[in-house]
C-alpha cells in the first residue's frame, strides 16, 4: 500500500469544489461520506461548502494554513486482479482511524456481532478510482478528502512526520495480517531491499571501508583545533544552568545571568542570546536545535517531586507541632 498525503492551502472555494468533483467523478463505486450532512452525494457544491464552512472555524488562519488534506491509498498494479472494493474501503477506514480523524464506536446487534460506527470527527469525502483502460496500467486506488479540523471544532488535527511514518507501518502490518494475498503492495524499505541483494563479501567490504573512513576522519579532526559552534555553546550553558537550578524561575534567572533569554509560548520553548540593542536575535528551539527538551522535562518532573515531598513533610511537621502543643496544654491544665 502506497500512501500519498497532500495538503491544500488556498482558501478559494472553487478549489474545494474542484477536488470534491474530481474525487466523486467515478460513479461505479459507493462514495465515502463521513460527518457530511448533505443528503445528496451528487450535490458537490453543498459538500464543498461544508468543508469551507468547517475550516473557517479554525482559530488561526494564514496563507500557509491547511484548508484540506488529500490522501491517496494506492495498490500495486500486479495486485489488481486480487483486490476488491471491500478491501480498499476497509484499508481506507483503518487509515482514517490511525490518522485519528474519525471517532468510532462499537455497536452490538442481537446476534452479538460487532459493527464499527463513525460517531464524529473530521469531514471525510472519498471514492475509489479504477484505472483499467486499455492504454493505461491497471491500478486500484482510493482518494480521501479530509478536513483539517473536526466537525464544529476550532482545533486542527495533524500528525507529525514521526507519527505519520509510524501510521504507515501500522497500516502495512494490518494489510499483511488481513490481506496477505496483496503481497505486491507491501512497501519495502529501499535500504533493506539493497541489503538483501548484496552478498556477505560486499557487505563486509562496505563495513570495512566505512570504518577506515571514520578512522581517517578522526585522525584529521585530532590535528585540527576544535571550535565550538554557537549551538554547542548555548547547549553547554543551558545544561550547566539546568543542573544548578532548583526551580524553573531560578533556571530563567541563571540563563539571563549567562547572557541567554528564555522564551516560552505554549509548548514551544526557545532560547536566544541577550541583545542589548533590543533587536530580535536568533532563537534556538529546545526540542530541535538544542535537543534538550527531554532533559528539561525530566528536570521539571524532578522539581515537582521535590516540591511535593516538601509540602508533605511540612504537613507532617505542622501536624506533629499541633500534637505537641495539645499535649503541652493538657499537661499544663493538670498542673
Amino acid at each position: 500500500m502506497v500512501i500519498k498525503s497532500m495538503s491544500r492551502k488556498n482558501k478559494k472555494n472553487r478549489n474545494f469544489l474542484r477536488l470534491v468533483k474530481y474525487i466523486g467523478k467515478d460513479t461505479s463505486y459507493e462514495r465515502i461520506s463521513l460527518n457530511i450532512s448533505t443528503p445528496d452525494i451528487l450535490d458537490y457544491k453543498s459538500i464543498a461548502n461544508e468543508f469551507k464552512d468547517n475550516v473557517s472555524l479554525c482559530k488561526r488562519q494564514t496563507k500557509e494554513s491547511v484548508q484540506v488534506y488529500h490522501d491517496i491509498l494506492s495498490l500495486h498494479p500486479d495486485d489488481y486482479e486480487k483486490a476488491t472494493p471491500a478491501m480498499l474501503y476497509d484499508l481506507a477506514f483503518k487509515w482514517l482511524e490511525i490518522r485519528k480523524v474519525i471517532d468510532t464506536d462499537l455497536i452490538y446487534d442481537n446476534k452479538g456481532r460487532v459493527t464499527s460506527v463513525v460517531t464524529g470527527g473530521c469531514l471525510v469525502w472519498g471514492n475509489i478510482h479504477d484505472e483499467s483502460q486499455a492504454d493505461r496500467v491497471k491500478n486500484y486506488h482510493i482518494h480521501l478528502m479530509i478536513s483539517p479540523n473536526k466537525l464544529g471544532e476550532t482545533k486542527r488535527v495533524r500528525l507529525t512526520k514521526h507519527q505519520f511514518r509510524k501510521g504507515l507501518l501500522e497500516l502495512e502490518k494490518y494489510q499483511q495480517e488481513m490481506y496477505p494475498e496483496l503481497s505486491n503492495s507491501i512497501v519495502m524499505n529501499k535500504m533493506m531491499e539493497n541489503s538483501l541483494s548484496k552478498t556477505k563479501a560486499t557487505k563486509r567490504s562496505e563495513i570495512e571501508k566505512k570504518m577506515q573512513n571514520r578512522l581517517n576522519k578522526q585522525d584529521q579532526d585530532k590535528s585540527k583545533p576544535k571550535r565550538k559552534t554557537k549551538v554547542q555553546e548555548i547547549r553547554e550553558i543551558f545544561t550547566k544552568c539546568l543542573n544548578k537550578a532548583k526551580s524553573k524561575q531560578e533556571l530563567v534567572t541563571l540563563l539571563y545571568e549567562n547572557g541567554l533569554v528564555w522564551h516560552e509560548r505554549g509548548k514551544k520553548k526557545t532560547i536566544s542570546l541577550e541583545d542589548k540593542r533590543k533587536l530580535k536575535s536568533k532563537r534556538y528551539r529546545l526540542d530541535r536545535s538544542l535537543g534538550q527538551l527531554d532533559l528539561f522535562v525530566n528536570k521539571i518532573e524532578e522539581w515537582e517531586k521535590i516540591n511535593k515531598r516538601k509540602k508533605e513533610l511540612q504537613v507532617t511537621i505542622d501536624y506533629q507541632e499541633k500534637k505537641r502543643m495539645k499535649e503541652r496544654d493538657s499537661v499544663e491544665k493538670l498542673l
